[in-house]
């Protein structure tokens, strides 16, 4: 049985309000359960920003104050409960990714090896990431470059417990242990590229606030823009990036 992704009630978009610039999270059902590609700012991140996001954050993004942007509002809404999130994949670690982790306490969260040993230790200085997201101590599980081959690539990883036709596929480049997530539908296979810019489709993605160029590390390394040139081009994968505001077709 393949997972489902349904354009309508199963990804789930969490905007900036004034930036109007989204984090897209998918919610993936499969046999396993339910699959929650990047969780979105939580419910704990609107009640306590400052607290939980911290003042460089705030000063570069609207503070949010909608609890219905939460992907925890998003789900109950289509009659889901949080415990029916059996896992949570992060594409990376950033605080705009992972805020709402500790709404979903009894999830695995699947997250590269090498980001879990960097957010896990005093290496993890960046102001992006923000050790309060994981203070409830989640239950990690690592998972290391793969070598399953995807449309002629190697790198690509899958996770133990969900079906095949979910990959974890490495796209190097904005953070240590970057990764996209895939999923094959009816409609042919959907990756979610993180924060790692298409270059196939023009679209305003995250605006250059942190003075980086759109060819800068931001949106990922050369390697990781020819690899999605050749998916998109070649090989037909739908690409949707976490801050890609254009509308979205069905899948």
């Amino acid at each position: 049985m393949q997972p489902r992704l349904d354009a309508v009630r199963r990804r789930l978009t969490k905007h900036w309000p004034a930036r109007g610039v989204p984090c897209r999270c998918w919610l993936v059902e499969t046999p396993a359960g339910l699959v929650l590609v990047d969780t979105g700012i939580g419910l704990i991140d609107i009640a306590l920003p400052w607290r939980r996001l911290g003042a460089r954050w705030l000063t570069l993004f609207e503070t949010p104050k909608d609890p219905d942007i939460t992907a925890a509002h998003q789900i109950r809404k289509l009659g889901f409960s949080l415990s029916d999130v059996q896992h949570i994949i992060l594409t990376h670690a950033h605080a705009e990714h992972t805020g709402g982790l500790s709404d979903f306490p009894e999830a695995l969260v699947h997250l590269n090896a090498q980001a879990i040993d960097v957010i896990k230790t005093d290496r993890a200085t960046s102001w992006r990431y923000r050790p309060q997201h994981w203070a409830h101590k989640p239950r990690w599980e690592p998972w290391h470059d793969g070598n399953v081959s995807w449309f002629d690539m190697r790198g690509a990883q899958r996770i133990v417990g969900l079906p095949e036709s979910l990959l974890v596929v490495p796209l190097p480049g904005h953070d240590i242990g970057h990764a996209g997530i895939a999923v094959r539908t009816e409609r042919g296979w959907w990756l979610h590229t993180g924060d790692a810019r298409s270059p196939i489709r023009p679209h305003r993605a995250l605006p250059d606030l942190l003075g980086l160029s759109a060819d800068d590390s931001l949106f990922g390394a050369s390697f990781t823009r020819r690899r999605l040139k050749t998916l998109a081009e070649h090989h037909g994968v739908n690409l949707v990036g976490s801050h890609d505001i254009d509308p979205l077709s069905d899948p």
